[in-house]
């Protein structure tokens, strides 16, 4: 299941009080705006419950 994988970007530190991450996305980030659950590696799926662009960057 993992070798299907696409690397989407960077993350940054966590980002605010509710324990946000700031991705740095690879291309448009409006286009990942629609996903459910992202891979973090070494930590496992993260559940997304907002996602909103900001720049370059994704919020979720």
């Amino acid at each position: 299941m993992l070798e299907n994988l696409t690397h989407i970007g960077t993350i940054s530190a966590p980002f605010g009080v509710k324990g946000a991450i700031k991705l740095y996305t690879i291309g448009d980030p409006h286009r990942l705006l629609d996903l459910e659950r992202v891979w973090l590696e070494g930590r496992g799926w993260l559940k997304v419950q907002i996602a909103e662009a900001h720049g370059p960057a994704v919020m979720y």
